[in-house]
């Protein structure tokens, strides 16, 4: 069979809190669940000035990797510093690891906080062609309250428009690197 399951997993704010244990617990448990072929870490530096040289994927790789009750192939993605950059950053990973010929047999699964399935969804449904009607949210946690879903419809608005006027996206990563060096 020529068709795999792939994961992926984006990034998290990178330090250890109660807030991220539970995040890599829930995330852990949903890949055993899962069981896929393929785990993407994705996830940059976005705390350089408190965390440097922590990266959002190399510590929920950390954190998730003794908990696993199954070994799949892991790749981490180290440079997205939004959620758009988390699926455009991990496209090329996939098209690499799943042979042409087995795309049609693949599935793509999105692990994520609930409040962010819909953009995550729609990001991978533009960024992934090949792979619509194969992709699915799988949300692992639930941020409390009407700010986080006000907060994610706007920035998956945002982050929609920015797919295609890629000027946009830059202006977002940078705004985010200058909050990397403050927090």
């Amino acid at each position: 069979m020529l068709g795999r399951h792939i994961f992926i997993v984006p990034g998290y704010r990178p330090s250890r809190t109660p807030e991220l244990w539970k995040y890599a617990d829930a995330v852990s448990q949903s890949i055993n669940k899962e069981y896929p072929d393929l785990v993407i870490f994705s996830g940059g530096e976005s705390q350089r000035a408190t965390n440097p040289g922590v990266t959002e994927a190399g510590l929920l790789w950390e954190m998730v990797r003794s908990k696993l009750l199954h070994h799949p192939h892991i790749l981490l993605e180290t440079e997205a510093l939004t959620s758009l950059d988390n699926i455009i950053n991990v496209a090329p990973m996939i098209r690499q690891w799943v042979p042409t010929e087995g795309v049609a047999e693949s599935i793509v699964t999105i692990s994520c906080e609930w409040n962010r399935r819909w953009k995550m969804y729609f990001l991978a449904w533009l960024a992934l062609p090949e792979y619509r009607g194969r992709i699915k949210v799988v949300p692992v946690r639930w941020e409390r309250g009407l700010l986080p879903c006000l907060k994610q419809a706007v920035s998956t608005f945002g982050e929609l428009v920015a797919f295609f006027w890629p000027w946009l996206a830059e202006r977002g990563r940078e705004s985010r690197r200058r909050c990397a060096q403050r927090t």
